[in-house]
């Protein structure tokens, strides 16, 4: 008898609903760490847990986007205490108590605490508890209702509301503030320039002469789309695709202190290209945004 065909799996209510919510995820992630790369190295690890759970899940999900913000969520607040750089606890920041005042419900936002929220810095919003900074985000960035954001951050509806008018209160409070520039920490000189010749090199679109700056395992991530690795392959492909693209144009710059590029396309800025470490002169990875189309409005830039 022939073989049977291997039996195929069923298709998971996350495959078609994780590109759709991935732009929302990292908003998220990105504003709970402070910081857009730590953001996306959240979110996949979320993703991870969640596809691995779905599999072994018997009914359905009854609410696929919440359940992917809930454990989104969580991974953040867990990359948070392994940092230990919060300076508020996490059981200091869940009590309601009596001089809260009286919380204002999602729907009584005003047009400008939305507008704070929405165009708040990363460096901002770590400043608030990460209670009051996941319902803020929750609610006024990205638009859930209280009851959603009840569920999503796993605490009571009274709960929910005293953290959202405490951290609204708290915004508006940093946002009357003048900005603090914060002191860059010193990066590692050999790096920097590295950078700034794989810049110029990318701009004048000399491809040939930036596979001399890859190292033979270069590893270069296409961030929501695909991972390509080994010089032959990254410069076929991933300089190929560039070179047969118009209309963009990068800058050095620091982000998240980090070097990277920024690509502004119309002149804006678009999107990310991060570095990876580099020794004796070639990098070893690099991690491009293009695809992702995350939104880089307050992200940590600052010049190289």
């Amino acid at each position: 008898m022939p073989a049977a065909p291997p039996a195929v799996a069923p298709p998971s209510p996350l495959d078609a609903l994780t590109p759709v919510l991935r732009r929302q995820l990292h908003r998220h992630c990105a504003r709970m760490t402070g910081s857009f790369f730590d953001g996306e190295d959240v979110l996949q690890d979320a993703l991870l847990k969640a596809h691995e759970a779905a599999t072994a899940l018997s009914a359905p999900i009854a609410n696929p986007g919440g359940w992917l913000f809930r454990i989104a969520h969580h991974a953040a607040l867990d990359r948070l205490r392994q940092r230990r750089r919060d300076p508020v606890t996490f059981d200091a920041d869940t009590d309601v108590g009596a001089d809260a005042g009286e919380p204002a419900s999602a729907a009584e936002v005003s047009d400008a605490e939305r507008r704070w929220a929405v165009h708040a810095s990363l460096r901002t919003f770590v400043q608030l508890p990460p209670l009051q900074r996941g319902t803020v985000i929750l609610a006024d960035v990205l638009g859930y209702s209280l009851e959603e954001v009840a569920e999503i951050i796993d605490r009571s509806l009274t709960a929910t509301k005293s953290a959202l008018f405490r951290g609204r209160r708290r915004l508006e409070a940093l946002a009357a503030q003048p900005a603090q520039a914060a002191e860059p920490a010193p990066l590692e000189t050999e790096h920097v320039a590295l950078v700034k010749a794989y810049a110029e090199l990318f701009n004048g679109r000399h491809f040939d002469a930036l596979r001399d700056l890859l190292a033979q395992d270069i590893r270069v991530e296409l961030v929501g789309a695909a991972v390509l690795e080994g010089r032959e392959l990254v410069t076929s492909r991933y300089f190929g695709n560039y070179s047969a693209t118009a209309g963009w144009q990068a800058q050095a710059v620091r982000v998240d202190g980090e070097p990277a590029l920024v690509v502004r396309q119309a002149g804006r800025p678009s999107y990310f290209i991060a570095f990876g470490p580099s020794s004796a002169g070639v990098l070893h990875k690099l991690r491009d945004f293009r695809h992702a189309g995350y939104d880089v409005e307050g992200a940590d830039v600052q010049s190289l």
